[in-house]
């Protein structure tokens, strides 16, 4: 017998969006850097724009921009970006977007699939990592004692 209803498992990847960025506005509060949300566009070293379901910037990076670099499209691939893989998109085509992000100066990329339970782990120079159903993920040295909760998104 299935355990949500579409709708209520669709909530839950909604809601899993809204609190990552959550939880990386209240980091950036504790440790200093800017967290955007899947509203805010930032232009990438190769030109394009983009939005991810939530990041983080560092305050140093941050700084470095113009007042007028800041109120716009800022210029600022941020260091840690977060996705999650939602049913109507391409897994590939996210994976490509990772991979994009990482190519443009991101030092750390997580693409959740709440479908597949698992996490892909990107960082420059490496291999994907693939984590399958963790409880929970932590982002390293990049943004030191970040830990996201996962094992409510895997069906048991």
């Amino acid at each position: 017998m299935p355990r949500a209803s579409w709708r209520s498992w669709r909530h839950s990847i909604l809601k899993m969006g809204s609190e990552s960025y959550s939880r990386c506005a209240d980091w950036a509060e504790q440790h200093d850097g800017i967290a955007f949300s899947s509203n805010v566009g930032v232009v990438m070293r190769d030109k394009s724009i983009r939005s991810p379901d939530a990041s983080w910037t560092s305050q140093a990076r941050w700084d470095a921009l113009s007042k007028s670099e800041q109120e716009g499209f800022a210029p600022v691939c941020p260091d840690f970006r977060l996705e999650i893989l939602p049913r109507s998109d391409s897994r590939v085509k996210l994976e490509e977007k990772m991979e994009m992000w990482i190519e443009n100066g991101a030092l750390l990329a997580w693409m959740i699939d709440p479908f597949a339970a698992e996490i892909l782990v990107y960082r420059p120079g490496q291999a994907s990592e693939r984590l399958m159903r963790p409880a929970s993920i932590e982002a390293d040295a990049v943004v030191p004692g970040f830990r996201l909760e996962t094992s409510r998104l895997w069906s048991k």
